[in-house]
């Protein structure tokens, strides 16, 4: 194995191993899957416009809050805090 590696780099190449991309495993059944953005259904936010609310659904990055004042809304997660 040595002589074949010291030839390569002799020869100006080297064997390359590929590169596995790894993401996050799969959870197992039973598991918690983690909230994306750190928020989830139910979760009580407050936004500095429209005041304190309940998240009613998560897509990515985006949230449909039902406010207390302001009614039902879509806003990014950037914009609200956990309360």
């Amino acid at each position: 194995m040595w002589n074949t590696m010291a030839n390569e780099v002799q020869s100006g190449r080297r064997a390359r191993t590929p590169l596995l991309a790894q993401g996050p495993r799969v959870p197992l059944r039973g598991q918690e899957v983690p909230k994306v953005g750190g928020f989830s259904v139910g979760d009580r936010v407050f936004h500095q416009k429209f005041g304190y609310g309940r998240v009613r659904a998560v897509e990515d990055n985006k949230l449909a809050v039902d406010f207390e004042h302001a009614g039902d809304k879509k806003v990014m997660d950037a914009f609200v805090e956990k309360t």
